[in-house]
């Protein structure tokens, strides 16, 4: 099943976090785009749209997954059993954050 989201992946590429949301990013087949926060216009980017300094973050079809890892993500995903459940999660003010 391809998951057709407007997807953006905003990170470090040589984080292991990053690879982990990689790797579930695949197994679920959402196609993305990276864009690379070693650049100082797409940090500053994410920062003022998340409020948030650390990454992976996520763009999904305009709501921001902050600071996540691949079990976060998993769990995202499988809310309700559903892939697309995501797009239901609890929304305050677009921004999900995940603490670990």
């Amino acid at each position: 099943i391809l998951i057709k989201m407007k997807t953006k992946l905003y990170c470090k590429r040589s984080c292991r976090w990053t690879a982990g949301v990689k790797e579930v990013l695949q197994r679920y087949q959402v196609e993305y785009e990276e864009v690379n926060v070693s650049e100082k216009q797409n940090f500053d980017y994410m920062k003022e749209q998340t409020n948030q300094t650390y990454s992976p973050c996520l763009l999904i079809d305009g709501e921001w997954i902050v600071d996540v890892g691949a079990r976060e993500l998993e769990d995202y995903f499988n809310m309700n059993g559903n892939y697309r459940g995501m797009l239901e999660w609890p929304k305050k003010e677009h921004i999900v954050m995940f603490t670990i």
